[in-house]
């Protein structure tokens, strides 16, 4: 699993120029570091400021990304009038 020493998730290293870093294989999910396979692929993006070079992968499991869009519906739900 790609999780530095200090208990990041590794990135591959971006060009100079403003590029997008991409994870190290295997891929984990950036929420609960479980490694992403096919069958648990939830979604990804690109996030981050361009042109600088802070532009990175953002990738997260099925469980992660239902978890997140069922607690952004609650608080939905809690804040209509």
């Amino acid at each position: 699993m790609p999780i530095n020493p200090v208990g990041e998730v590794q990135y591959q290293h971006a060009s100079p120029t403003g590029g997008i870093r991409f994870q190290a294989n295997p891929p984990v999910c950036n929420r609960c570091w479980r490694e992403i396979t096919p069958r648990n692929f939830g979604c990804a993006s690109v996030v981050g400021e361009a042109p600088l070079p802070s532009r990175f992968e953002f990738i997260e499991c099925t469980v992660s990304f239902r978890q997140a869009r069922l607690t952004s519906h609650i608080e939905s739900v809690k804040s209509a009038p």
